[in-house]
């Protein structure tokens, strides 16, 4: 896990080492220890948005989504990203395996199997549609500032994650997404 977020610098890595030895000792650490520790240094991409909303990680899929709002990354491809989430995991929710995916998000899928197949999926098709519009600047609302944008992909991120968010609309109108 550690070379990974490193990408292959021995420097930040051996730095990361000393770190960690300074936080925990002698104690052994497991993944989740090493990931907390090196999490704000590491630099986040559109898959580890991915693996946030599968493993139901509502902190770490919002930090994810902060940092890669502060690196200016792309919402077409935020918005790629999601899409591919909601592919798979209607796909399994359908009981159907998606082809061609890591053995890892794999297992992943086939645990969150029970939580894929209560998500109300034409609701969360008809959210990513929207998002999509909103990002190009047509369809209702599409006056929205950048930040809504963001806001609008962190609901629907959530709602993959099967998170309930309750909203209101520009017709000041609460509606709720579970």
């Amino acid at each position: 896990y550690l070379s990974d977020c490193m990408e292959g610098n021995l420097l930040a890595a051996q730095q990361e080492i000393h770190k960690l030895k300074l936080l925990y000792g002698d104690t052994h650490l497991d993944v989740k220890h090493i990931a907390q520790a090196v999490a704000d240094n590491a630099r986040y991409s559109i898959f580890d948005l991915s693996d946030a909303i599968l493993q139901r990680d509502t902190q770490r899929l919002t930090h994810v989504l902060q940092v890669l709002q502060a690196e200016d990354s792309a919402m077409p491809l935020i918005i790629w990203a999601i899409s591919e989430v909601m592919r798979q995991g209607y796909e399994v929710a359908q009981g159907n395996m998606p082809n061609g995916i890591t053995p890892m998000r794999k297992e992943l899928l086939q645990r969150q199997r029970p939580q894929l197949q209560r998500l109300n999926w034409p609701q969360g098709f008809t959210m990513l549609a929207s998002l999509e519009q909103h990002a190009k600047g047509v369809g209702i609302d599409a006056h929205r500032s950048p930040q809504r944008i963001w806001d609008e992909a962190i609901t629907l991120a959530l709602w993959c994650a099967g998170i309930s968010i309750s909203i209101m609309t520009s017709q000041h109108q609460q509606v709720m997404y579970s």
